[in-house]
């Protein structure tokens, strides 16, 4: 969940354990921080994309995430992982892929743009880092690319060819 923007809100309120202590659990299924530290990673995404957007609590923001997390497995009948499986696009080690092959993929089922971002592991390979599916601020799917205006956007930081890795090679190598 994003505005379309990478920055902290000026005059952050951080996140506190009641404001999503009734979401906990659909939160730690949903969005897992690739770290293990899940309240970390909310303060973080709150901080970063939602307080100063236009959720006056938490709450609602973290709320909107979830309501969009099963409106896309809705569309895609499953679990983004467990679909990009199914398409024989799986987490490897040793595999690379191309990296538009992701974005493909998915627009094609979600019918919207969506944009991925990697990074590069401790080996040199560039891999994937996430899958961006960009919605509006009431939970409708939106194209990546008409967030944010640029077109370098959809593969961001990422080389021609990528890394999928599975989430245990992720978090040794992040």
């Amino acid at each position: 969940m994003t505005n379309g923007e990478d920055y902290m809100s000026s005059g952050e309120v951080g996140l506190e354990a009641q404001d999503v202590a009734d979401i906990k659990t659909e939160l730690d299924e949903m969005w897992p921080d690739l770290h293990g530290n899940n309240f970390y990673f909310w303060d973080m995404e709150w901080r970063k994309h939602g307080h100063g957007f236009r959720f006056s609590n938490p709450t609602s923001y973290f709320e909107l995430a979830i309501h969009c997390k099963r409106k896309l497995d809705d569309i895609i009948g499953r679990d983004l992982v467990e679909y990009l499986r199914q398409k024989g696009i799986g987490p490897t080690a040793t595999a690379d892929y191309d990296n538009q092959l992701f974005p493909r993929k998915i627009n094609r089922e979600i019918h919207f743009t969506v944009a991925i971002k990697c990074n590069t592991a401790a080996n040199g390979n560039s891999q994937l880092l996430e899958i961006r599916i960009c919605f509006t601020a009431t939970g409708d799917l939106d194209d990546c690319k008409n967030n944010v205006g640029d077109k370098k956007y959809i593969a961001r930081d990422c080389n021609s060819r990528i890394i999928f890795p599975a989430q245990r090679e992720r978090r040794d190598e992040l």
